[in-house]
């Protein structure tokens, strides 16, 4: 029994993984529900995504849910909850499982969109600003290395014949003196 248990929980754990790899369920039917706006049949839908066994469950809880809410509808009876349903029934066409998007359903497939709009461009946000930032750097280095190639300097300068003797620095002082005394 022991043994069982860890090959269920295996497969649920391998299941994991390819659902994870496989788009959203809710992703999929709205998609499906926007591609075919007049309605499609829940079967040929099943058909089309090819849904497993347990989304194929899902699905018909929503199907249910659609049909009974457009047959209290019609009755005039008493409505399901129908706020977390993504179908609505149409009753006009040939097979009473004919389903639309609700509005909801296609509010939030917009919101969807939006989201991934939104995401690819703050990735794009996110690679200019490491661009601009490692720009920034290498220009500061370049400044960096140009500021000092210009302040160094060389023994040619250094040995030239830019001594001041006394005479200059009585000069210069006396220059100082009168523009202090002018004030």
């Amino acid at each position: 029994m022991c043994r069982k248990a860890r090959v269920s929980s295996t497969l649920t754990a391998s299941a994991k993984m390819i659902l994870i790899k496989r788009k959203n369920l809710y992703i999929r039917l709205l998609e499906y529900g926007v591609k075919y706006p007049n309605g499609f049949d829940p079967e040929k839908l099943k058909i089309d995504l090819e849904l497993n066994e347990e989304e194929k469950k899902i699905v018909d809880g929503f199907v249910g849910v659609a049909i009974m809410s457009a047959n209290s509808h019609i009755e005039n009876t008493s409505k399901p909850d129908n706020n977390s349903n993504i179908f609505y029934s149409l009753h006009e066409k040939k097979s009473s499982n004919y389903l639309i998007l609700t509005h909801e359903a296609f509010f939030n497939y917009q919101n969807y969109l939006n989201y991934l709009q939104s995401e690819k461009f703050s990735k794009a946000a996110i690679m200019i600003s490491i661009v601009g930032i490692l720009l920034t750097i290498l220009l500061s280095y370049i400044s960096i290395y140009y500021s000092q190639k210009q302040i160094t300097l060389s023994e040619k300068q250094l040995s030239s014949s830019l001594k001041i003797d006394q005479g200059q620095i009585g000069e210069i002082k006396g220059i100082i003196k009168s523009n202090f005394e002018k004030y």
